[in-house]
């Protein structure tokens, strides 16, 4: 059976998005510096995204382009805990009406976008984590001005403990610790070099 209209431009968006956007690795000193406060435009311009934690700039990329489009998307937060970091993380992506059914966009990662019917499922989406809570945000507001931080009503990472109960400053500054301890060029070769794929679940 064919893809509707809305269903292929759905997948128009991500695919554009895996298309005209390259992982990068990013100097750690630079990551800490712009993580989270690059624009979608910006974004968009540079054709860059960080090679690993992805996916709060690719869902709130896919979120922007999705209501150029004519959608209205959801920008959901999963904090649950992680399985390399022993602690609270967020996780991010999507849920998107297409045919009247809300759909989950989940940003697994750059390279593989699983698409699935249903709201947001902490046992589809990372399924074997201890799950925490689920943050639902309007995209009321979002715009390729939009920010990371912007997106999530808060002026910097300090003030995380606001938006979520369990992931704050703390967790925010570990996470960023972690990536820096775990980036090398064996890794990025690795990630940056696997096919992209959307898979519908």
């Amino acid at each position: 059976m064919a893809d509707s209209a809305e269903m292929q431009k759905v997948l128009g968006v991500i695919k554009w998005v895996q298309g005209n956007i390259k992982l990068e690795r990013f100097d750690p000193k630079t990551y800490s510096r712009v993580y989270g406060r690059r624009s979608v435009a910006q974004i968009i311009k540079s054709g860059k995204m960080p090679y690993l934690n992805t996916c709060p700039d690719i869902a709130m990329t896919i979120s922007v382009l999705l209501k150029e489009a004519g959608f209205n998307p959801t920008f959901v937060g999963h904090e649950h805990i992680g399985q390399r970091i022993k602690g609270p993380l967020v996780h991010f992506a999507v849920e998107v009406k297409i045919d009247g059914q809300v759909h989950t966009i989940n940003t697994e990662g750059f390279n593989e976008v699983h698409i699935y019917r249903g709201k947001y499922d902490p046992a589809k989406s990372k399924p074997g984590r201890k799950h925490l809570g689920v943050v639902r945000i309007s995209t009321a507001k979002f715009n390729r001005k939009t920010t990371f931080l912007s997106a999530l009503g808060v002026r910097n990472f300090k003030e995380f403990g606001q938006r979520f109960k369990y992931f704050g400053y703390a967790e925010m500054r570990k996470t960023l610790k972690h990536v820096r301890e775990t980036d090398s060029k064996r890794l990025f070769k690795r990630i940056s070099t696997q096919k992209k794929r959307i898979i519908r679940l």
